[in-house]
């Protein structure tokens, strides 16, 4: 596990927990227990259209996946965000699909296919029985991504030629003869709306030495935008001698990017680059360069009142993804996939096990998905499983250290009102006595600081560790200090938190918990139908617990392929039950189901006279 030590701004943060006023999360991340790995060759589409290797992603970077609408059912492209990148090392397993797309990954990565979401590998039976890829299935996505190539000098010249010619003003105007002899003006100009073309071509200009001057440009509706200027008659001969004409492979490139910069449309509606413009010289030679790279170009009727004519490149989404990633324009808004349907897919030709294990990557998106050598990819279940574990960020290799937590606490008297006496809780988020507490002692600090606030305390752990604190505890008048724990049987428990404290050292911390004098409790949270014996928590724990609390498993669009997934490989003979509960006939019956659990567990808790509070989401069924 990778451990960064970071210094927070802020540690105090108001919460969206009900009974509770702010949180503190001393520690971001968690280990993962990932198993659903990519080659770091695989392709990543960009947010801006452009790929990345996977190995090379970074958090935080913005990339595309997919997402499920609720009303429709359907899936649509989303830009999402990259929350954990970590590496492994597992059995390779090579995909090979229609349209030239190959990929490797491991056994158990999932495909978004015409038939649902299915694993690489699978069974029909026995323990690894679940939906898996054939030759007869189709994986949706886009189609096979390319390597966006880096930008060279001719590159550079070419977005240079086509930017300058489609929307700019190069041209010397001849004044001799009305007050001197000789009297030759030369201008170049370059303003746009998108500032990010008029800044690349400026860097361009710059780096053959050529310095422009920025200024206020007036268009038509009487707005200004932002634009480069020069009038020197050396730097205006040395633009013109850069963007001649030439037949170079890069200089194409560069050209279609400048152009479509200049005059092209990515279409709001439609995956279709469109480029316009009056002059057919320069539409020719836009052919040119994007029938270099194979695409295949038409007409359209051209405007008669403005007597502009388009080009248009045919081939559907494929196509409008392949240009951004050839071409690399500066102009990112006009690459519109967000929002579009996924309708794509490529049928599986081959799987094969390569019998070698190999270096292999996976990442954690905001979506739970990303597109992957053009194919929508899943991530693992952490999106799931993170539920279970009072984790809402994605598990990972890595942990961030707030070392500066307890030096954020108010000091200042001003400062401490504001928090006196108000409900804190400690952790919303991640384990505050994770393993990585035991050497960084962060909740001895905080302990300490929060002192003089007077809080209404709660601790909220899996780990016994928190025993280490008792002293710190006896010194706050309000204080209550559990764990969570949702099953009994602790080959369950492995499934879900498999990194987290057995079930019997939490019920002895909080027995000990108890000993000590603390206010104890134990967070039943989420309750498994059928798998978490909730009765028998209360029955082995009640003389040590001051009070109990009931979650349900709040089951969503979101994560019921993952859920179902999941029973359908360790639990089959739950899934009819599952459905039942959550996707009943009558559509206020799960309404009913949560009404009827909380009377059993009012009856239950007063029968044996217990304190309880019931945190239950009653929401629509999902049917």
């Amino acid at each position: 596990m990778k451990i960064k030590e970071i210094k927070a701004k802020s540690i105090i943060t108001k919460s969206g927990l009900p009974d509770s006023d702010f949180v503190i999360n001393p520690y971001v991340g968690c280990q993962h227990g990932c198993i659903y790995c990519l080659d770091g060759e695989t392709l990543i589409l960009m947010a801006d259209g452009t790929t990345k290797l996977l190995r090379d992603l970074k958090v935080g970077d913005k990339i595309y996946g997919v997402r499920k609408d609720e009303n429709t059912g359907y899936y649509y492209y989303e830009v999402t965000e990259v929350l954990a990148h970590w590496r492994t090392r597992k059995p390779a397993i090579k995909i090979i699909m229609d349209g030239g797309i190959e990929i490797v990954c491991s056994s158990d990565h999932r495909w978004f296919s015409t038939r649902g979401w299915k694993y690489t590998l699978g069974r029909m039976s026995g323990r690894l029985r679940r939906p898996y890829l054939t030759k007869n299935n189709a994986v949706h996505g886009i189609g096979k991504l390319i390597t966006t190539p880096q930008e060279s000098d001719l590159y550079m010249k070419g977005y240079l030629s086509g930017i300058i010619r489609g929307d700019g003003l190069l041209k010397s105007y001849d004044y001799s003869g009305r007050r001197r002899n000789k009297d030759i003006q030369y201008q170049f100009r370059l303003a746009l709306i998108d500032k990010d073309a008029v800044i690349r071509a400026h860097n361009y200009l710059n780096k053959f030495g050529i310095k422009t001057n920025w200024f206020k440009f007036k268009i038509s509706d009487g707005a200004r935008v932002d634009g480069i200027r020069i009038n020197s008659k050396s730097s205006y001969r040395r633009i013109k001698k850069l963007i001649e004409f030439t037949s170079e492979s890069e200089y194409l490139r560069g050209f279609a990017a400048g152009i479509f910069d200049a005059e092209g449309t990515g279409g709001s509606d439609s995956s279709t680059i469109r480029i316009l413009n009056t002059n057919a010289q320069l539409l020719e030679f836009t052919k040119k360069s994007l029938r270099n790279f194979g695409f295949h170009i038409v007409d359209d009727k051209p405007n008669k009142s403005t007597n502009c004519k388009t080009i248009r490149i045919r081939g559907g989404l494929g196509e409008y993804i392949r240009f951004f990633q050839i071409t690399n324009p500066a102009i990112k808004r006009k690459m519109v996939l967000k929002g579009k349907q996924v309708k794509n897919s490529f049928k599986v030709k081959e799987i094969i096990n390569l019998r070698e294990l190999r270096e292999m990557y996976d990442i954690t998106t905001g979506t739970g998905t990303f597109i992957a050598n053009g194919l929508v990819s899943h991530n693992c279940y952490a999106r799931f499983m993170k539920r279970f574990t009072d984790h809402h960020e994605p598990w990972g290799e890595f942990l961030d250290v707030k070392i500066n937590a307890a030096d954020l606490i108010p000091k200042k008297q001003k400062e401490i009102e504001k928090y006196k006496g108000k409900s804190i809780t400690i952790s919303s988020v991640t384990d505050p006595y994770q393993p990585a507490e035991k050497k960084y002692q962060l909740m001895r600090g905080i302990l300490k600081n929060l002192i003089p606030l007077e809080p209404n305390l709660c601790i909220l752990t899996k780990s016994d560790l928190v025993l280490r604190d008792i002293d710190l505890f006896k010194s706050f008048k309000k204080l209550v200090a559990g764990v969570s724990l949702s099953l009994l049987d602790d080959n369950l428990r492995k499934e879900v938190e498999p990194f987290a404290s057995s079930v019997e050292r939490r019920i002895n911390a909080v027995k000990e918990l108890k000993k000590a004098g603390i206010s104890t409790f134990i967070f039943i949270s989420p309750m498994f139908p059928e798998l978490t014996d909730w009765k028998e928590i209360i029955l082995k724990t009640k003389n040590f617990v001051d009070e109990f609390w009931f979650e349900d498993l709040s089951v969503k669009r979101a994560n019921w392929g993952d859920i179902k997934e999941w029973l359908a490989d360790r639990h089959p003979k739950l899934l009819k039950r599952y459905g039942e509960i959550y996707f009943p006939e009558r559509r206020d019956w799960y309404d009913m189901y949560l009404k009827n659990m909380e009377k059993q567990i009012r009856l239950f808790c007063e029968e044996n006279k217990v304190n309880f509070t019931i945190y239950f989401h009653h929401q629509k069924t999902l049917a």
